[in-house]
């Protein structure tokens, strides 16, 4: 049963789910489906500009498991040996409205004039405001220059200092669980559970770049368990006075036992 939690900046768990894995059964069973979201459904968000529509967002998540008793070559697991083969698909593709303020056409040639008088610029060298909060050409670094106007694009909104981008954030997985469930006998039972997912995502970044770098994450869980059973208790119809009793008396017995401890 794997439970993940997520924290907030301070610490403390905000979300948390628990995933429990069904059992195989004696009979053949299976299931499909299908999960899916779309901008179509959507609204825009508060910093959204004008006119703009809400960022294009594409989810599938599918998927189907099948279980029922294990049949090997002379072997037959009814009522003895189940398994559960899950798998499932996930696929996300969603632009993400990304707001930044990069270099304008002036800032670039050392022009820094509409920063006036809130932002001063001074020389590194002399520690001097330079006049009209403009860099000399002769001290801007060329590779710098070139740099910033190959990867940094220039604002595109009115104010002419903000710039809106809808980045793309590709994200694909793929998961596959498995669980065989084994009774060994009237109070022993035995379940293994394999759990294994991959994803990729590319990660967001302020600017859009040439080359997108695409993270990749693979984990495999596996877990083994053991249920032994100190009391087996009588139901049937003719009896249930009797099975009644003896679960009280065994309790009673927990009882004493934790208080002599």
């Amino acid at each position: 049963m794997p439970t993940t939690t997520a924290r907030n900046m301070e610490g403390r768990p905000v979300v948390s789910s628990v995933a429990v894995t069904k059992s195989g059964t004696n009979q053949f069973h299976g299931s499909a489906w299908e999960y899916i979201r779309n901008n179509a459904f959507d609204t825009t968000n508060h910093f959204t500009p004008r006119g703009q529509g809400t960022p294009f967002l594409r989810q599938h998540q599918y998927g189907g498991d099948v279980g029922g008793p294990a049949i090997l070559p002379k072997y037959n697991g009814r009522n003895r040996t189940f398994s559960l083969w899950l798998m499932s698909t996930f696929k996300y593709i969603k632009r993400t409205l990304q707001l930044s303020h990069p270099l304008t056409a002036a800032q670039r040639t050392g022009d820094f004039s509409a920063l006036l008088p809130s932002q001063i610029i001074t020389d590194p060298q002399t520690g001097l405001p330079y006049p009209g909060n403009i860099v000399p050409a002769s001290q801007i670094d060329t590779f710098a220059k070139n740099t910033i106007g190959l990867y940094m694009p220039l604002p595109n909104q009115p104010d002419g200092v903000t710039l809106s981008l809808l980045e793309p954030n590709p994200i694909d997985g793929n998961q596959v669980t498995v669980k065989v469930d084994q009774t060994v006998g009237e109070k022993d039972r035995l379940w293994f559970r394999f759990y294994w997912n991959k994803s990729q995502m590319v990660p967001i970044t302020n600017f859009q770049l040439s080359i997108a770098h695409r993270a990749h994450c693979s984990r495999a869980m596996p877990l083994l368990k053991h249920t032994h059973s100190l009391l087996t208790l009588l139901t049937s119809s003719r009896c249930p006075i009797r099975a009644r009793k003896d679960f009280r008396r065994y309790i009673r017995r927990l009882r004493r036992r934790s208080l002599w401890e």
